[in-house]
């Protein structure tokens, strides 16, 4: 069995340990919103790419429409 603890001492140890605990709380809080300022970062990434890709797939498919809107007869006669 552990020794007793006088009052003082049963006081002192209470204090740290309620420190510690606000300590751990504090970093706990401070490690949530550097991944939350990480997480928002990856998303603003993700919707800039995500846009930078819609914008190419628009250009492709106006590229598309425009080619095959030329008739293969009046593209073969120009290339000659």
């Amino acid at each position: 069995m552990p020794p007793e603890l006088s009052g003082e001492a049963a006081r002192k140890a209470t204090a740290e340990f309620e420190r510690e605990q606000r300590r751990r709380e504090a970093e706990r809080r401070k490690e949530e919103a550097a991944r939350q300022k990480e997480r928002a970062r990856r998303d603003k990434l993700v919707t800039k790419a995500q846009a930078a890709l819609d914008k190419a797939q628009r250009e492709h498919d106006r590229k598309t429409l425009t080619c095959d809107e030329v008739p293969r007869s009046t593209a073969r006669r120009s290339a000659a």
